[in-house]
């Protein structure tokens, strides 16, 4: 398949191709978006991360602060496969998201809310930390069990732009 059909092809099922792998990622993010007509949204402000990082003592990973700086989500907009990433106003610790048992919450350290896929079944979470190197891996939450997706947030998409319902686990 070669060409205008191969590209075709891809479109329609919202994997990437050939030529999507040569762009930035954050480019190709905004580009299926816009694809699925999803408006967009600016990025924050610096000052926006800074002061998150302050209130919960994280920093945020290189690309989660660049994808942040470039978009902040897709608001209430789902994409053509019911995912919905949400705006920075809502990136929140798991732990805060939900009304948890005793003890339970302190599992859910450090790891904070980003996405969801067909109203929260599941979302997917990234692990922040207070060291500014590191780089935290990205996890789906269904119920109280959170299950590895991708070893980093942008190796989660990556994986998402590739093929959306892989990330679903």
């Amino acid at each position: 398949m070669g060409g205008f059909l191969q590209r075709a092809w891809c479109l329609l099922r919202g994997v990437a191709t050939p030529d999507d792998l040569d762009r930035p990622l954050l480019d190709r993010l905004q580009t299926r978006w816009a694809a699925a007509g999803i408006k967009p949204r600016p990025g924050v402000s610096p000052e926006a991360i800074v002061w998150f990082e302050d209130r919960y003592q994280v920093v945020l990973q290189p690309a989660v602060r660049a994808y942040f700086e470039a978009v902040d989500g897709t608001g209430d907009e789902v994409d053509g496969h019911y995912f919905r990433f949400w705006p920075f106003a809502e990136f929140a610790p798991v732990a805060e998201d939900r009304s948890w048992g005793p003890g339970e919450a302190a599992r859910f350290e450090g790891w904070f809310l980003f996405a969801d896929h067909m109203i929260d079944a599941p979302d997917f979470a990234v692990r922040l930390s207070s060291e500014a190197a590191g780089v935290g891996p990205v996890a789906c939450l269904y119920d109280a069990e959170l299950l590895d997706v991708a070893p980093s947030f942008e190796a989660f998409l990556a994986s998402y732009l590739a093929h959306p319902m892989g990330v679903v686990v």
